[in-house]
């Protein structure tokens, strides 16, 4: 079942509307028989670390999930990569947050040429009755 759940959450793009984590009640989600959540194009999504709840859109034709960051700045941390960022919303932007770089990836967009390398970072999110650790590559919209 946490495979099903994830291939759900992979497209995951953070829109600029975030909210304190006590302005959205969690909402319940339908279940399919096999297990699967069943979700609209853009739903509430808590990530638990930051206590930030924020509207995305979910993209069941992304392969990775995505958050909208500003101030990215890597850094070195016992030997291993790091990143410095700020969640960037309508209110302004978030505090700073300090993650480990699990990788970095390289993206190319059709309307666009070259590409763009990305840093890719995991927090615990929450859809609905569903929390589970989920990777992120850091844009700077």
């Amino acid at each position: 079942m946490k495979y099903q759940i994830a291939a759900l959450l992979f497209g995951l793009v953070f829109l600029p509307l975030c909210h304190a984590a006590t302005d959205i009640a969690s909402p319940v989600f339908e279940h399919a028989p096999n297990g699967k959540m069943i979700m609209g194009e853009k739903e509430w999504v808590r990530i638990d670390d930051l206590g930030v709840v924020a509207k995305a859109r979910v993209d069941t034709g992304a392969t990775t999930s995505s958050i909208s960051a500003v101030d990215i700045e890597p850094f070195e941390r016992d030997g291993k990569k790091w990143v410095k960022f700020r969640l960037a919303h309508q209110q302004g932007q978030s505090a700073l947050i300090e993650r480990a770089v699990v990788r970095t990836v390289k993206i190319i967009q059709s309307s666009s040429e070259g590409y763009e390398r990305r840093y890719v970072v995991s927090m615990p999110i929450t859809i609905g009755d569903v929390t589970m650790e989920t990777e992120f590559t850091l844009r700077d919209r």
